[in-house]
């Protein structure tokens, strides 16, 4: 299962909030970020029907739009799970999860 839930500022549905001040815009802010929506984001548990612990992601090579960054996640019942996040926009990013076979 593929889904693409797009995390930014302000938006609807399936979303999150990045806080990122002036000053702290940088990797490992969308690192850190990103390792909390996938742990603690309502939307995320409900679209893939479980949640996530002992989430891991790589820092970005840089903040620009376009470029993409893994995490890993376990879900509820054991199965690892996949994460490919993009930079798509100032303090916006994409996460598509897929559950390893």
């Amino acid at each position: 299962m593929t889904t693409r839930v797009r995390h930014a500022a302000v938006t609807a549905g399936i979303a999150g909030v990045l806080f990122v001040s002036a000053c702290s815009n940088d990797t490992e802010t969308y690192k850190v970020e990103t390792e909390k929506f996938i742990t603690d984001n309502a939307e995320l548990k409900e679209e893939y029907d479980t949640s996530f612990s002992d989430v891991t992601c790589d820092e970005p090579a840089s903040i620009a739009a376009g470029t993409t960054y893994t995490c890993t996640a376990v879900a509820e019942d054991g199965s690892t799970w996949d994460f490919d996040a993009e930079i798509d926009g100032e303090n916006s990013y994409l996460v598509v999860g897929t559950k390893r076979e």
